[in-house]
């Protein structure tokens, strides 16, 4: 369901992001279109939105900061400082590959290998 008054956000899950650097541009992605380059939005409000979609190392990171429209500035470029780093993902993703486990002769197994091996393929694109 979406929301026709255009003040809220609209009415769907946008994903969690707990640190897990192979999901920083998935949730990135996500986050980025549908609230942070909005302008109807104040940073203090984007702020909030942000700090509730994240958990673990991700909100650590951020503690301290209070719900400000400065601090939503420097709440994005921790997090991109510490996640969004081409270099960073780039490695995760090869050292994911590397440790990914061999598949065993059923088809689950292998389905479940192909998919993994894709989904890290993917993210080196």
């Amino acid at each position: 369901d979406y929301c026709l008054d255009s003040s809220y956000l609209p009415k769907f899950n946008l994903p969690d992001f707990n640190g897990n650097i192979l999901m920083w541009n998935a949730f990135w992605d996500v986050f980025e279109v549908e609230v942070h380059q909005k302008t109807k939005y104040s940073n203090a409000t984007k702020f909030n939105f942000l700090n509730s979609r994240l958990s673990g190392e991700a909100k650590a990171l951020l503690l301290g900061l209070v719900p400000s429209n400065d601090n939503y500035t420097v709440a994005v470029a921790l997090l991109k400082k510490r996640f969004g780093q081409p270099a960073e993902i780039i490695m995760a993703h090869m050292r994911a590959l590397v440790a990914l486990p061999k598949p065993g002769n059923d088809r689950n197994s292998l389905r479940k290998f192909v998919d993994a091996l894709e989904s890290h393929i993917r993210g080196l694109k």
